[in-house]
C-alpha cells in the first residue's frame, strides 16, 4: 500500500487544502463515505421499516465488531456520538455530591474541565487537579504526582485519566495509574479520546471501571462515533445523558443507548467498513510504521527550520502519531499568559494564527497556548508526506520573517 500522496485520494479531503491536525477530527475515507451514504439512503426510503426492523440487529453487528477491535466483550460496550458524550453519561450518573471529589489532571482536554466544573456547580462536587509541570522529568514524577494527590484527599470518590493527552500529546502510563487508584480504592474513568486504531486496546484488561473513546480519529469511522466500555457491575447505574423510548432501567444496557430519538446513526453502522479499510491498508503495525516515523521527521524539520525545540518529554511518553514543538515568539500572536496556580485554564487554542495559517497557506493545523508559550500539535496520517510540513515550515518562517517588521 503506497501512502501519501497516493491514498490522499481516496479520502474526501479537500484537495486544495494540507491537513496536518488529523487528531481533532480525522478524516473519512471515500469508501466509508460511500458507504455510510447508502445506509442513509436506506434509512430514509423506509423509515419506519429501518428504525423498527432494522436497527437492532445492525447496532449488535457493529458492536460485536468494535469488541473484538478493542478486546472487549460486546455486552459490555455501548456506542455514544463522542468521548465526551461517554464522559457526561458516566459522570452524571454517579450522583455525586458535595462532599465528594473528582480528581483530574492539568492536561485533561477542555470539555471534560467543562463538565466536570458544571457538575461542580450543579451538585456541589469539589473538582482536584494533578498539577503536571513543565517539563515533566519522568513517567515516575507522574505516578508520585497522583499518589500524593490519593494520599492527602480520601474525598476522591472518581479519578478521570487519559491515555493519551490532547494538549500536549503525552501517552500517559495508564494501567500503572489505575492500579494506584485501586490501590486507595478508587473508580477510574479512562479517556480513550486517542485509543482506538492509534496504540494497543484490550479494555477488559485494562482495569478500569469504564472506558470511553473516538472511533473517528484514529480508526477511520465517521464523526458522531465513538464507544463507552462499561463494567458488568455498573451496567445497570450508567445511564445515557438522553433517556430514549428503548430505556429499559437495569434491564439489557445495550437497548438504553440505542434510541436516543430517530436519530442518524449511520456512523455506528459503519464502523465495520472503517475497520476492514484500516486493516486493509496494514493495520496498526502497517500505519505505525509509516506515520511514526513522518511524524518524527516533521517535528525535527521544524524544530531546526525554525531554531525552536520539541516539547520536552521523556521519551517513553511520546504518543506514536502526536508531536508538539515550539513556535517562535511572534509579537501578532502573544500567547496566553496564565499565572502561577492557575490550572483550569492552563491550554488554549490559537485560533487567530491558525486561521491566518489556514487563509493564507492553505494548511489546516493546531497551535496552541501551553505553559506561557506557543506551540504547534503535528499529526501525522497515512495522506500525509513530508512536504506538507516543509510547507507549514515554509508558512510559519513567511510569518516570522513579517512579525520582524512590525513595531511594538
Amino acid at each position: 500500500m503506497s501512502f501519501g500522496a497516493e491514498i490522499r485520494k481516496d479520502f474526501v479531503l479537500d484537495s486544495k487544502t494540507i491537513f496536518v491536525n488529523h487528531a481533532s477530527c480525522g478524516a473519512l475515507p471515500l469508501d466509508v463515505y460511500n458507504h455510510r451514504l447508502g445506509l442513509v439512503q436506506k434509512m430514509e426510503s423506509s423509515p419506519d421499516v429501518w428504525f423498527r426492523l432494522k436497527s437492532e440487529s445492525m447496532w449488535k453487528e457493529s458492536i460485536d465488531t468494535v469488541a473484538e477491535f478493542l478486546g472487549s466483550k460486546p455486552s459490555n460496550l455501548v456506542f455514544v456520538k463522542s468521548t465526551t458524550v461517554g464522559i457526561n453519561a458516566v459522570l452524571r450518573s454517579l450522583k455525586l455530591g458535595r462532599g465528594d471529589s473528582i480528581l483530574i489532571s492539568s492536561w485533561s482536554y477542555f470539555a471534560v474541565k467543562d463538565t466536570c466544573h458544571e457538575l461542580e456547580r450543579q451538585q456541589g462536587i469539589e473538582i482536584l487537579y494533578v498539577d503536571i509541570p513543565y517539563p515533566l522529568k519522568s513517567k515516575e514524577q507522574l505516578l508520585e504526582l497522583y499518589e500524593t494527590m490519593l494520599q492527602k484527599h480520601n474525598s476522591i470518590c472518581l479519578v478521570l485519566l487519559d491515555v493519551i493527552t490532547s494538549v500536549p500529546p503525552v501517552l500517559l502510563p495508564v494501567k500503572q495509574l489505575i492500579a494506584i487508584c485501586r490501590k486507595y480504592g478508587k473508580l477510574v474513568l479512562v479517556d480513550g479520546a486517542h485509543v482506538p486504531g492509534h496504540v494497543e486496546a484490550n479494555l477488559e484488561d485494562l482495569g478500569a471501571d469504564f472506558f470511553t473513546g473516538n472511533l473517528y480519529k484514529w480508526a477511520y469511522a465517521p464523526r458522531d462515533c465513538a464507544v463507552l466500555w462499561i463494567h458488568e457491575k455498573f451496567h445497570g447505574a450508567i445511564m445515557p445523558p438522553v433517556t430514549g423510548y428503548s430505556f429499559y432501567g437495569e434491564g439489557e444496557m445495550w437497548k438504553n443507548y440505542l434510541y436516543q430519538g430517530h436519530g442518524d446513526f449511520t456512523p455506528f453502522y459503519s464502523v465495520g467498513r472503517a475497520i476492514d479499510f484500516y486493516r486493509g491498508i496494514g493495520g496498526r503495525e502497517g500505519i505505525l510504521d509509516y506515520c511514526s516515523s513522518l511524524v518524527t521527521k516533521a517535528a525535527d524539520l521544524l524544530v531546526t527550520r525554525l531554531r525552536t525545540f520539541h516539547y520536552p518529554l521523556p521519551d517513553d511518553m511520546q504518543t506514536p502519531l502526536m508531536r508538539q514543538v515550539a513556535l517562535p515568539k511572534l509579537k501578532k500572536y502573544p500567547p496566553v499568559i496564565v499565572p502561577p496556580g492557575e490550572v483550569k485554564r492552563k491550554i488554549h487554542n490559537m485560533m487567530t494564527l491558525m486561521e491566518d495559517i489556514l487563509n493564507r497557506f492553505g494548511i489546516m493545523c493546531a497551535c496552541v497556548s501551553v505553559d506561557n508559550r506557543a506551540w504547534i500539535r503535528l499529526c501525522a496520517s497515512v495522506y500525509n508526506e513530508i512536504s506538507d510540513y516543509e510547507k507549514l515550515a515554509d508558512a510559519i518562517a513567511t510569518l516570522v520573517e513579517e512579525d520582524e517588521e512590525i513595531e511594538v
